[in-house]
């Protein structure tokens, strides 16, 4: 073949080529073709920072309409498009896997927490290298727990929380009379269900307990019914049964004290007996040791107590009320059976039935009462530091109204606080970082309430019980 007849064939071959992709590129590239999957949008709000520029198939993700981080909404919705005109797209949320999907993408009743969104586009056999993604956080939502199956409402009960569930138990409630209660539930928030624990064997009916986690069993002592108990009992959940604790040389009876687990041990403290108490004893094994009385505190019933771990392993106590309203409390080390006392320089004015949550370095203490003629329902609170024995306040510009009688728990960043008495479904969030607080939402929050239990369930604070005898609880995502 001559140069000028292959010249010839060369031409015509692009001739083709350009009228095919003049075709590809008509009417049937619009967005919204009549290809499932297919999608074309050029727009200048599309942020194109997470795509590989190296490829041939870039992916871009719309800034317009996706959720706002964080936000309440559990619904979400994506638009994107590619720099190849018309694309195939696979979406991919979470942890699940990669799905065929077109612009927009919806997503509807999130679960409240930590979310991430992937998308890419592939054209011709080749996807983007790198998909283009967007995290956000659906949080400060309350959801009720289900009645179903759960136990009768109650007050001053306990809750422990097992890594999977959460156990409530015990209380009382009055309908004229006073009920004294050894029921109770255990409560699996992935299935918003509930399990009833056993009587057989139980403790005696009680309330104002003590209970700890000492995995794998809940410990439970003391309380009234309505004269203070020294018995208790030992929970396992995995068999659904009791087992009573020895009793010999346990701590007097009482209720309204505080109990801590040290991972080896029960240590319980203070209380009313008759009288306040500042005796208490260490639970090991089935075998009980007293605590020791030199420099530990003031006799008190109705403070706070936190056990720090590791490396510190010291149960310290707070605040509450005996003979009067204290300020002041000890640091507690099992391994010495001595007492320290915490400094009294800068700490928050007398109270009790406040709150106490340990963050893994310090004590943050908040809210309580006291009552000097007239009852003051507190706002203030303040940190602790057990290593520099000093206080740090609270900030009061933006804390939830005072209150007793309230819950609280850690999540690792933040105090949550809610409830409390005369007061309405509300709450608030501390960051002891920022010396801050963020009020809590009251949509779908469950009913106002005093005393309710709470455990902190890994992403999720779970509330149950309290004063208004509802046997329905709340699940909030801060």
């Amino acid at each position: 073949m001559g140069k000028k007849t292959a010249n010839w064939v060369l031409i015509f071959g692009l001739a083709i080529s350009f009228s095919l992709i003049a075709v590809s590129c008509g009417d049937g590239g619009k967005a919204g073709g009549d290809n499932p999957g297919l999608e074309s949008e050029e727009s200048p709000d599309f942020d194109q920072t997470q795509s590989d520029q190296t490829s041939t198939v870039n992916t871009k993700l719309s800034k317009t309409g996706r959720p706002a981080s964080p936000t309440t909404s559990t619904d979400a919705a994506f638009k994107f498009s590619c720099t190849a005109g018309r694309c195939a797209y696979k979406c991919w949320l979470d942890a699940n896997p990669w799905q065929k999907c077109k612009s927009p993408k919806t997503y509807a009743a999130l679960t409240p927490g930590d979310h991430t969104f992937k998308v890419k586009a592939g054209k011709n056999g080749v996807w983007d290298r790198t998909p283009a993604k967007y995290s956000w956080h659906i949080g400060d939502i309350w959801a009720l727990t289900s009645a179903t199956d759960a136990p009768a409402g109650r007050s001053n009960l306990t809750a422990v929380w097992t890594g999977t569930k959460a156990i409530f138990w015990g209380g009382d409630y009055y309908d004229g009379v006073e009920h004294y209660l050894n029921t109770g539930g255990v409560y699996d928030p992935a299935t918003d269900s509930w399990v009833a624990t056993p009587t057989d064997n139980a403790p005696s009916g009680r309330s104002l307990h003590s209970a700890v986690w000492a995995d794998p069993e809940m410990i439970v002592w003391g309380g009234a019914s309505p004269v203070g108990e020294n018995t208790g009992g030992k929970y396992n959940p995995g068999t659904n049964s009791w087992v009573a604790l020895e009793t010999a040389n346990a701590p007097t009876a009482r209720y309204n004290h505080k109990a801590v687990w040290t991972g080896t041990e029960m240590i319980v403290w203070g209380g009313y007996g008759g009288g306040d108490l500042n005796t208490g004893g260490r639970y090991n094994g089935n075998s009980w040791t007293p605590t020791s009385t030199t420099n530990a505190p003031e006799a008190r019933d109705s403070f706070t107590a936190v056990w720090t771990g590791s490396p510190l392993n010291l149960m310290i106590v707070w605040g509450g009320s005996g003979a009067v309203y204290f300020n002041n409390g000890g640091k507690y080390d099992p391994s010495g059976n001595a007492w320290t006392a915490t400094s009294p320089t800068n700490a928050p004015g007398i109270r009790s039935q406040h709150t106490a949550v340990w963050t893994g370095s310090k004590m943050i203490i908040w809210g309580g009462s006291y009552n000097d003629g007239t009852w003051h329902y507190l706002d203030t609170g303040g940190i602790y530091d057990p290593v520099g024995n000093s206080w740090t306040a609270t900030d009061t510009t933006t804390a939830p109204s005072g209150r007793n009688g309230l819950a609280a728990v850690w999540t690792g960043t933040e105090m949550v606080v809610w409830g409390g008495n005369n007061l309405d479904n509300t709450g608030g969030r501390y960051n002891p970082a920022s010396n801050s607080w963020t009020s809590t939402s009251t949509t779908n929050a469950p009913t106002a309430r005093a005393v309710p239990s709470a455990v902190w369930a890994g992403n999720q604070m779970i509330i149950w019980g309290g004063s208004d005898y509802s046997a329905i609880g709340g699940r909030y995502w801060p």
